[in-house]
């Protein structure tokens, strides 16, 4: 984990839960993916030939507060960020753009019927 902080902030699920755990909280548990950074997601072709972005790394999942994955890939982004060399100013609006892009699909699923989400009832 020497490599880069980029390297060793993938490698410190563990450590980052452990800070967390002193922070507030909603009361929300879901099950986390445990170790929801920049580099644990992706592109795949679902049945239907559709291409769809989501986590591809599971490995660490656990129940917990949903804030928790937020909130680490959003740290994720910043030292992504920092490894490359992007000014402050750009890091923060990385950060920004993806705390916001969150927050606005939780909004349009809070307003889709379960069966647009795909779930049966």
């Amino acid at each position: 984990m020497l490599t880069s902080p980029s390297t060793f902030y993938r490698g410190a699920a563990l450590i980052m839960a452990a800070d967390l755990a002193a922070t507030p909280v909603s009361g929300f548990n879901v099950q986390l993916c445990g170790d929801a950074h920049l580099l644990n997601f992706g592109v795949f072709a679902s049945p239907e030939r559709q291409m769809l972005f989501d986590l591809n790394d599971f490995d660490e999942t656990l129940p917990g507060p949903w804030e928790w994955d937020v909130k680490r890939l959003a740290a994720s982004f910043e030292v992504a960020g920092r490894d490359l060399g992007f000014a402050p100013s750009d890091r923060r609006d990385i950060v920004m753009a993806g705390v916001h892009s969150y927050r606005d699909a939780m909004r349009r699923a809070a307003d889709m019927s379960a069966s647009r989400l795909g779930t049966s009832t």
